[in-house]
């Protein structure tokens, strides 16, 4: 079945009655359509949002992705450049005074499986990935588009694989969750955390939701996991601080100092790299010259660490919790 629903702008929407998320999600994802045919996404709140500043923080990241989205669909760029990978939600609905929900732009077809899921970062991250010179590919544009949501003074809170998605013919990524981007500074409460990806600072209540410092604490744990598929992450667990156990002796020293400086004291955060150092670093170990080739080297070497996880040899860490 399929029913209307009016947005804010007055553009009318037909969704389909049946979410098609899984259930047990926070919020309800329903396939629709936009008055030209168009496949949108309606997201729907489990409760209004009645909060001025968070409901016009909501209506401004719908200003911004609406205009990105509309200059990208006309160009035929959609998720080419980062800027353009990022779903940014693109309307508002409404219920009174109150946002009730989104609609979004529908993941590119090639981040999603046959069956329409989204082909989330765990993949990346697991013993049956992908290639290092392929997975370096996509962490350097992860990079790319967090180092637009840092240059804009946004906060994405929930840096995770999952919020993540790629695709399997050449190495892009796509960042998902984003109708609850907030301005750096902006006051927050709660919020979903993922397993193993929690900023220490807001495990131990320091912080009540994650902010800016959170997102290159999660950031560099992607980095970790994807580029050596290390299944463990850095986890405070009661008062004892555990550093991740995957790095090799022989890691190139510039991305060693980046690890060093992101897990190594867990509630500092002024030490913690942003997305453009580790753009530039990941490029400067990984690429050629002018960017076009890899370092032979380099990727063979990351192959060469992964493989104990990938066969299956080395230890199992203890799991980090999620907070």
């Amino acid at each position: 079945m399929v029913f209307s629903l009016a947005s804010e702008s007055g553009a009318v929407y037909q969704v389909e009655d049946a979410p098609f998320n899984p259930p047990g999600g926070r919020s309800r994802l329903h396939l629709c359509r936009d008055h030209t045919g168009r496949e949108r996404v309606a997201k729907l709140y489990p409760a209004p949002v009645a909060d001025p500043p968070a409901a016009d923080r909501i209506r401004a990241a719908a200003a911004r992705g609406a205009a990105v989205l509309a200059d990208a669909e006309a160009a035929g760029t959609v998720a080419e450049a980062a800027d353009t990978s990022i779903n940014f939600p693109i309307d508002v609905l409404v219920g009174g005074q109150a946002v009730v929900g989104v609609v979004l732009p529908l993941i590119p077809r090639p981040f999603r499986y046959d069956n329409g899921q989204p082909r989330t970062l765990d993949h990346l991250c697991s013993a049956s990935a992908p290639p290092a010179a392929f997975r370096v590919g996509v962490l350097i544009r992860i990079c790319e588009i967090f180092t637009v949501l840092e240059g804009a003074g946004l906060v994405h809170g929930d840096v995770s694989p999952k919020n993540l998605v790629w695709r399997p013919d050449r190495p892009h990524a796509y960042l998902l969750d984003c109708d609850g981007l907030r301005p750096v500074g902006s006051a927050a409460v709660g919020g979903a955390v993922a397993p193993g990806f929690a900023d220490p600072r807001w495990i131990t209540r320091r912080i009540t939701a994650h902010d800016e410092h959170s997102d290159r604490y999660g950031l560099a744990v992607l980095m970790y996991r994807g580029l050596l598929l290390a299944p463990d992450a850095p986890a405070l667990i009661g008062d004892t601080w555990h550093p991740p156990t995957g790095l090799p002796g022989d890691l190139d020293p510039r991305l060693r100092a980046l690890f060093d400086r992101a897990f190594g004291d867990p509630h500092a955060t002024d030490a913690r790299p942003g997305a453009t150092q580790w753009r530039d670093t990941l490029r400067d170990v990984f690429l050629g010259e002018y960017g076009t080739s890899h370092r032979p080297e380099a990727v063979e070497a990351l192959d060469r660490h992964a493989r104990p996880f990938r066969d299956g040899s080395a230890a199992t860490p203890p799991a980090a919790p999620g907070g």
